[in-house]
């Protein structure tokens, strides 16, 4: 693995565009990124129309936690499919939880074949 670019926005960052075509010019095969919430919904919504995640075939990390509910809910369709991104929701919920939980985690473990503990 070669690193080809280090981009480093600030927490709250309103204008991503010269950081996206920083990284645009190199060229990369992949991204590591670590922008999350709000910041990765401000990220997509103006790297997508500048096609930055077709240049990467969509070969994008995030340790964010930019694969919630939340930000799937803020972009809507605009939501990158294919990145590779972690979320928190399936472990956060209370021991009573609600029946749409259930059967998420229900429907998760059934999918992934794994044992996932619920609440």
């Amino acid at each position: 693995m070669e690193i080809v670019d280090q981009q480093w926005p600030k927490l709250g960052q309103s204008d991503f565009t010269a950081f996206i075509n920083a990284q645009l010019a190199k060229q990369p095969e992949a991204v590591f990124c670590d922008v999350f919430g709000g910041d990765f919904v401000t990220l997509a919504k103006q790297a997508t129309p500048l096609g930055y995640f077709k240049a990467i075939n969509n070969r994008l990390v995030d340790a964010g936690e930019v694969g919630t509910t939340d930000e799937a809910q803020a972009l809507g369709a605009d939501y990158p499919y294919g990145i590779w991104a972690d979320a928190y929701d399936p472990v956060i919920w209370p021991v009573d939880e609600s029946a749409e939980h259930k059967t998420f985690v229900d429907n998760l473990k059934a999918f992934t074949k794994e044992k996932y503990a619920s609440g």
